[in-house]
């Protein structure tokens, strides 16, 4: 549990202070050493060309590559913890990157969240670090027009009972 926390609390302070740069030479890095993570945690000998671009995609995030290792072992305890048979495992790193963007999604929206203050007072916002924008989910989308909704309500309610 305090390798878990560490991996947060280090991926908060540098989601939230923009410490990442990603410039190319930094991308190559990742890219290799997120292939070689990968490969060692999912017992490949050689790397599956198909991979390169999945793993270029997640390279040019800026996450921490602590929480990418955490997202890569997330992906292959919940496939370990689905299979059927003892010798089925991740046949490609697709598996893993949606595992990592759904994981990272859920992260960052959290943040956001807890480190957006409230609508009233707007001083000291912190921004995160500039993301890729995906399509949300219809579910999701509703959960977010819900939230909104809620929140419209309350600001209403607060300025009637003034």
């Amino acid at each position: 549990m305090s390798s878990r926390s560490g991996v947060l609390t280090a991926a908060v302070g540098a989601v939230s202070t923009g410490q990442i740069d990603l410039d190319k030479p930094t991308v190559e890095q990742r890219v290799l050493q997120i292939e070689q993570y990968y490969m060692q945690r999912n017992g490949l000998i050689s790397p599956v060309p198909s991979d390169w671009e999945h793993v270029r995609e997640i390279a040019n995030e800026a996450m921490p590559l602590d929480l990418v290792y955490f997202f890569i072992d997330l992906a292959i305890a919940r496939k370990k913890a689905k299979r059927r048979r003892p010798s089925d495992k991740i046949r490609t790193f697709s598996y893993c990157k949606t595992v990592i963007f759904g994981c990272w999604d859920e992260l960052s929206s959290f943040l956001e969240r807890y480190l957006t203050p409230p609508v009233s007072s707007q001083q000291g916002t912190v921004a995160l670090g500039a993301s890729r924008e995906r399509p949300k989910s219809k579910q999701q989308q509703e959960i977010d027009d819900l939230e909104e909704f809620i929140k419209e309500e309350e600001l209403r309610e607060q300025a009637g009972s003034r």
